[in-house]
């Protein structure tokens, strides 16, 4: 019975030092997660200038946790960065990102609101309006909604749909028409 329970005793004491050997192998691990959430945080930041020098940050970080520097350089902070302009206007980009250029990844507004230079038909009721800046939109073919051309037809306001699509409403009308930005 003696050696029954020492036996146990030994295997409970086996079981604890392999428990305390893998947290202890796992504090490397854990600092590493640690780091790439920093490196991940850097990833979201959108200029080029603020996200290397947030790289550089984490680096340093690391490289003094390591107890790894370069030797006889002295630390220095980054100089400020300047904002980086936007190329495109708000309101040129809004839709971009349904067009194939490079310029379609700037910050856009959630809506617009513009005049109608005109509104053509397809023989299958879908029409495509041309708005007084210049865009294009037209309405998809999985829309079942038909419209009219009507004189009080003026203006129209654009908004972000739900999964990347776009609603177009015209200005005397309630209804909204799923849209998609051709130029």
């Amino acid at each position: 019975m003696k050696r029954a329970m020492t036996a146990a005793r030994g295997g409970r004491l086996a079981v604890m030092v392999a428990f305390l050997a893998s947290g202890a192998a796992s504090v490397p691990a854990l600092a590493q997660s640690t780091l790439s959430g920093q490196l991940a945080s850097c990833l979201t930041i959108f200029g080029a200038v603020e996200r290397l020098a947030c790289y550089d940050r984490v680096a340093r970080a690391a490289a003094g946790q390591a107890g790894v520097g370069a030797p006889g350089r002295p630390a220095t902070a980054p100089p400020p960065s300047a904002p980086v302009p936007v190329a495109t206007p708000p309101i040129q980009a809004f839709g971009s990102e349904q067009l194939r250029s490079p310029r379609a990844r700037t910050t856009q507004p959630d809506r617009l609101a513009a005049d109608i230079a005109g509104i053509n038909f397809s023989p299958f009721g879908k029409f495509t309006v041309t708005l007084s800046n210049g865009q294009v939109w037209r309405q998809l073919d999985s829309d079942d909604h038909t419209v009219s051309a009507r004189k009080s037809m003026h203006s129209a306001r654009i908004e972000r749909g739900l999964l990347g699509s776009y609603n177009l409403q015209f200005n005397d009308s309630s209804l909204v028409y799923k849209v998609a930005r051709v130029r």
